[in-house]
């Protein structure tokens, strides 16, 4: 997109924005880059537009800006959602802060300024029945003789569909990873000797290498024997030609799954909410790092606490049993009916 220059001496929006987008490149992920270019590119319109110079850009335009955003009609298009806001504020934040740090502006004006609120919403988990449900009408859909529909499907294609969606299924359960995650999951960095994936690919543009256990390898390993020899992809989980599998066309395949199994009520993504919950349950630092995120509080957004699994937990910590021995409950309820009899007498 091609952005005017501003009639200022000091350095324009435009020299800026390009130096901040060829470190971007320069520095991170292609899909990183492209982010902060796409967000800023219109921030950057903006400010043009509205005649403000980088140097006079204050905190009070950026929130004149995510109002502007938050209006019907603005870009040719419809309002955006509080989500996005937050994003273009986020954005901005480093952007200035690139700024004040190469020299380009004498003080950070957004150094203080708090992204808009978050609302996040907690996804749907599903029940370990059906996940279990989910696992079994996998096998059962491409089974010729539970599923006659499926005749007209060559055989080939029918085991090769059955194998890898069942081992896409399984590893998102096993791992916890984001469906993006798993699908760009490369075929040498699944190692199945030291037991463990390699994703690198990932939201926060760090290498994860969540374990993997034996109950996930053989479904790996029958997977990788349908899997096209001559495949163009280097990801394991790949279409039946060889081609990338994208999230989306899984994700249309797996809501195909839920509906012929009559499952409802999670998506794709409800896989990692179910994992985290379980894993949580036994360790919620070690959920936290396969999970890959940063922050605890994260984690525990996905957490869909059990109440079965509540008052086990409480029974075997017994906080009061720490401290009570038990025959001392007895001995309270003498005392009580002691005093009892006592007060009687008199």
């Amino acid at each position: 997109m091609a952005l005017t220059l501003t009639n200022h001496s000091e350095i324009s929006w435009t020299e800026a924005f390009d130096d901040f987008i060829l470190r971007m490149k320069a520095t991170r992920e292609e899909k990183t880059a492209k982010y902060y270019h796409d967000l800023l590119v219109l921030l950057v319109r903006w400010s043009q537009d509205n005649q403000i110079s980088l140097h006079e850009f204050r905190a009070r335009h950026l929130s004149k800006y995510l109002v502007y955003r938050a209006t019907p009609g603005q870009f040719g298009g419809k309002a955006v959602s509080d989500l996005t806001r937050r994003h273009d504020a986020s954005c901005a934040r480093v952007f200035l802060r690139f700024c004040f740090k190469q020299g380009y502006i004498d003080t950070n004006p957004l150094a203080d300024y708090e992204l808009p609120a978050r609302n996040q919403k907690v996804g749907a988990c599903p029940s370990t029945e059906q996940v279990r449900q989910l696992l079994i009408s996998i096998r059962k859909r491409f089974d010729v003789e539970r599923n006659p529909d499926m005749r007209f499907m060559k055989a080939s294609t029918r085991r090769f569909l059955g194998l890898r969606n069942y081992a896409i299924v399984a590893s998102l359960i096993e791992t916890a990873a984001r469906p993006g995650e798993i699908l760009s999951l490369k075929v040498q960095d699944c190692d199945l000797t030291l037991m463990k994936f390699t994703l690198r690919d990932t939201k926060t543009d760090e290498d994860r290498s969540p374990p993997i256990s034996v109950n996930l390898k053989p479904v790996i390993e029958e997977y990788l024997k349908v899997r096209p020899k001559e495949s163009a992809s280097p990801n394991l989980f790949v279409n039946e030609y060889g081609d990338d599998l994208t999230v989306e066309v899984f994700s249309k395949r797996f809501r195909g799954q839920l509906k012929w199994a009559g499952i409802a009520g999670f998506s794709l993504y409800g896989l990692r909410h179910y994992s985290i919950t379980q894993i949580s349950e036994h360790d919620l630092r070690a959920a936290q790092q396969i999970a890959g995120h940063k922050s605890l509080s994260t984690t525990q957004i996905y957490l869909h606490p059990n109440a079965d699994h509540v008052r086990a937990m409480h029974a075997a910590a017994s906080p009061l049993g720490n401290v009570v021995e038990p025959s001392d409950a007895p001995l309270m309820v003498n005392k009580r009916t002691e005093r009892k009899k006592r007060q009687k007498l008199v």
